[in-house]
């Protein structure tokens, strides 16, 4: 019976995965977005280890998952303009137990680098109409969150 249950699981996660850009929040202006794609990932993925940098500094402190959601914990300059993060995910999971999720989290500072350092943290959403992750696969999948300014700063929450 476990093993029916994590098979239900993995495959829950494996076909929870669109092409498209998903806003983790109504407004259309958001400073977050999840961008589910597997192409987009694998060379971001090779552009960070090969030092192509595209995201702006920032610092990964801590991920979380709680009520239905990715908690990033993140510190960077800034404080006069609005800065946007964006998550880049594969399409596939890793077929493991536990499931096992890798994103790269980018950082668009917006060309401010006020001398304030901020630390917040940063919030989307697992459920929705394009992820629609189960409560069971979000409770028992492990999330490592890559530093898309620093490859070699990874963050887990297992």
């Amino acid at each position: 019976m476990k093993i029916v249950i994590h098979l239900i699981v993995c495959i829950a996660l494996a076909t929870a995965c669109t092409n498209e850009l998903v806003e983790t929040a109504p407004d259309k202006n958001s400073d977050k977005f999840i961008l589910r794609d597997q192409t987009i990932f694998e060379s971001t993925l090779q552009n960070i280890q090969q030092n192509i940098i595209d995201s702006d500094q920032f610092v990964l402190h801590e991920v979380k998952i709680e009520n239905k959601k990715i908690h990033i914990k993140v510190a960077y300059s800034g404080g006069c303009a609005t800065h946007k993060f964006q998550i880049i995910c594969p399409e596939v999971i890793t077929m493991i137990y536990p499931p096992d999720f890798s994103v790269v989290l980018m950082h668009d500072n917006n060309g401010e680098s006020c001398e304030a350092y901020l630390t917040e943290t940063i919030s989307f959403d697992l459920i929705n109409d394009e992820i629609n992750l189960s409560d069971e696969a979000i409770s028992e999948m492990r999330i490592s969150v890559i530093n898309g300014s620093n490859p070699d700063e990874v963050v887990s929450n297992r």
